[in-house]
């Protein structure tokens, strides 16, 4: 409990009811002073109840003061001489003593005085239940009390909890990643296709628990390692997902922050070594049930653990430790308090409303977390929500709406019921109204009134003409390469030498049996008898003699000349003395001089009807050369996408900015489809190289930006969903 906002009125109606009430704090009931960015504070504990007070000094010094004999009212009164204007006002005390009493915190003499007071505590009790209702990725059940099996399990785990186990655990995580990231390619390829196959779940939804369970567990052994209990063992929701919890708030009441920190991220550590354990499994097993397993191990241990427990913007455990460790409590709700003191203080001119931040730090903490937790969430729920629609579009479309909901239209539907309802906004609501509408207005009408510049950007690489191309005439070897690559050549000038032992073979069959054709065309056409013999063989010469000349052609042409002046451009791979090449192998391309750059784009398909649309006008970005945009031409569109990729370097493996299907062995198919396109240009070959990245910009002219987030948030639904 924090000092009383400015704003809050000092003595309350009900003061009367209370005020001759001397209530003294049940024996067992625990307190652990905490000093926190330099300021002192008290946490309270009720062990019977497993609840938990955070207390300033001037709360702690009304809670410190109940021994049973002295009056609530003198013990206020001594509070508000001392503190002043940062004492809690008499409501807020009635707030904390119906609190204390419902966490049965005080002694059963004060039940009667603040039994009618008690509704406000199970009021707020009330509230936690239906906003939890309102977001199935957290609701809890509680089931039975761990203490008997913590203890009987804490043994065997405890030689963790030290120096030695922490670098243990250091060098697992260390392997771990380096894993995950060498078999990126082939993990997230699974993911992609087998994480929501109707067999996978069922193997998901049997290895779930049994992971969450060690994960509640760590919490229970890091708990009763320093010195605490837990008491409550349950089943909570985790986007509609059972999965095991423990109530390990009792460790709020450690005095050591370490403590603290290890008890709050022992779950994700040993979800960590469960991680690393499957991926062993998954990488040196046969493939069967136990790579099955082990695959949904790594997946719920470890890529759940990240989005969820591992992110501080979620109110998980990270979170959890991370308010702890900058020492700012209830990261979540002050921040949120913080933008609502923003909006009402400085825009609506409302100067009593109160400013949850204490510190300079606190102020910094609290403007960048709410936004930024916000954008998160939607982003988390909406991304598992496409995800899901990719094979099952119902569940998928019910997680959007239900997202859509949760975060955008109720909040928006509560803030206009606060401006409507609240009381406190009395004088100043017709400012609220106005302030409102101009936060909203001004930036709906510069996204739909002010146009800019629009475009689409695509990736294209540098193709080298079909005419330029210079293949093997026959099936070859590689002798020499006459002149190096890049060089200009004058035309008739020789790039390379091959050698065809084959074809040579083959010619002199050729011209044996050419040979033996003619000795019997002779024998044949001395005997008047044979004269069809004869024109047979006649035919038969005319064949070889065609073999022949075709066969010395090609031989002629193992010395590769060049048929007009330009710049040889020389495939090295290709080039190894000695490398066999089939007929028609690429060897390389002559580049005449007079010849000007083709280019060949990868248009995303979600552009597709934009770049059709006759762009205004079509420039390029060359990687390395400044800023300068140069014309271009659009010459063909292709209508049909494709997925099938024939230009290597607009792959991310080779620089380039299209993401390939893990799951293609042979690496050619993209992820996303695309449309190729081609581009004419007036640069030279000597301004770029032949399979070179080029940024291709087709220009839209000018539109206002709303138009184009709600056709990229259209196309990603309709996409994502099948609608």
């Amino acid at each position: 409990m924090s000092a009383p906002t400015q704003d809050a009125p000092l003595f309350s109606p009900y003061w009367y009811k209370v005020e001759g009430i001397a209530p003294r704090l049940r024996p067992g009931v625990r307190v652990t002073r905490r000093v926190e960015q330099g300021e002192v504070w008290h946490i309270l504990s009720a062990p019977e109840t497993n609840r938990f007070f955070r207390l300033d000094a001037a709360s702690y010094a009304i809670i410190g003061a109940f021994d049973g004999r002295q009056t609530l009212d003198a013990i206020w009164r001594r509070v508000l001489d001392r503190f002043g204007d940062g004492a809690p006002g008499q409501d807020e005390t009635i707030r904390l003593l119906g609190q204390l009493h419902q966490a049965d915190a005080l002694n059963a003499g004060t039940a009667p005085s603040l039994a009618e007071f008690g509704h406000r505590a199970r009021r707020m009790q009330r509230q936690k239940i239906v906003q939890k209702l309102k977001s199935p990725l957290f609701i809890r059940v509680p089931l039975f009390d761990p203490v008997r099996i913590i203890n009987a399990t804490y043994p065997f785990v405890r030689p963790l909890f030290s120096w030695v186990g922490l670098l243990l655990w250091l060098m697992a995580v260390t392997w771990l990643a380096v894993q995950a990231v060498t078999h990126w390619d082939t993990l997230s390829g699974a993911i992609i296709d087998r994480a929501l196959a109707a067999d996978n779940l069922l193997v998901a939804a049997l290895v779930f628990p049994f992971a969450k369970a060690l994960h509640e567990m760590a919490h229970g052994w890091a708990v009763r390692h320093w010195g605490g209990q837990v008491r409550e063992f349950g089943i909570m929701f985790l986007v509609f997902l059972p999965a095991p919890y423990v109530d390990a708030s009792e460790a709020a009441a450690f005095r050591s922050r370490r403590a603290r920190l290890v008890v709050g991220g022992a779950g994700m550590m040993a979800e960590a070594l469960l991680a690393t354990l499957a991926m062993f499994v998954w990488l040196n097993a046969e493939t069967g049930a136990a790579t099955a397993i082990a695959f949904n191990t790594l997946l719920i241990a470890g890529v759940s653990t990240f989005l969820f427990n591992g992110n501080p913007l979620l109110r998980f455990d990270a979170y959890f430790m991370l308010s702890d460790l900058i020492g700012v409590q209830n990261l979540a709700g002050r921040s949120q308090k913080w933008w609502g003191w923003l909006l009402h203080a400085k825009l609506y001119g409302m100067d009593s409303w109160e400013n949850p931040a204490r510190t300079r730090s606190e102020t910094w903490w609290f403007a960048l977390y709410h936004p930024l937790s916000y954008a998160y969430r939607i982003f988390l729920t909406l991304s598992i929500a496409l995800f899901v629609a990719q094979t099952y579009r119902v569940v998928g479309l019910a997680l959007a709406t239900w997202s859509v909901t949760s975060t955008i239209v109720l909040p928006i539907a509560q803030g206009v019921w606060h401006l409507v309802t609240n009381p406190r906004l009395t004088t100043n609501r017709r400012k609220a109204w106005g302030v409102t509408l101009l936060l909203v207005g001004i930036p709906a009408a510069l996204l739909t009134l002010v146009p800019l510049p629009h475009g689409t950007v695509a990736p294209a690489t540098v193709v080298a003409p079909d005419s330029a191309r210079i293949a093997a005439p026959v099936q070859a070897l590689i002798t020499t390469r006459a002149v190096p690559s890049g060089a200009h050549v004058d035309g008739g000038a020789v790039l390379a030498r091959l050698g065809a032992p084959l074809a040579e073979n083959q010619l002199a069959v050729v011209e044996a049996r050419l040979e033996t054709a003619n000795a019997r065309l002779a024998r044949f056409e001395a005997d008047a008898a044979t004269g069809d013999q004869a024109a047979r063989t006649r035919a038969e010469i005319g064949y070889l003699a065609e073999e022949q000349a075709e066969l010395q052609a090609d031989l002629a042409r193992l010395a590769v000349a060049a048929d007009a002046p330009g710049r040889f451009l020389a495939r090295p791979e290709i080039f190894v003395p000695g490398r066999g090449l089939s007929e028609g192998a690429e060897l390389g391309f002559l580049l005449p001089d007079a010849a000007r750059v083709d280019l060949r784009a990868a248009v995303p398909a979600s552009r597709i009807d934009l770049v059709s649309a006759a762009p205004a006008a079509v420039t390029l970005l060359i990687p390395g050369r400044g800023f300068d945009a140069l014309p271009a031409t659009l010459t063909a569109l292709a209508p049909e996408a494709t997925r099938q990729l024939d230009h290597p370097g607009l792959s991310q493996a080779a620089g380039g900015p299209l993401v390939m299907d893990p799951s293609d062995e042979n690496a050619r198919r993209t992820a996303q489809p695309f449309h190729l396109a081609e581009i004419t240009t007036d640069l030279a070959f000597s301004d770029v190289a032949v399979g070179q990245l080029v940024w291709v910009r087709f220009d839209h002219g000018l539109t206002p930006l709303a138009p184009r987030i709600w056709r990229a948030i259209r196309q990603t639904f309709l996409s994502r969903l099948a609608l």
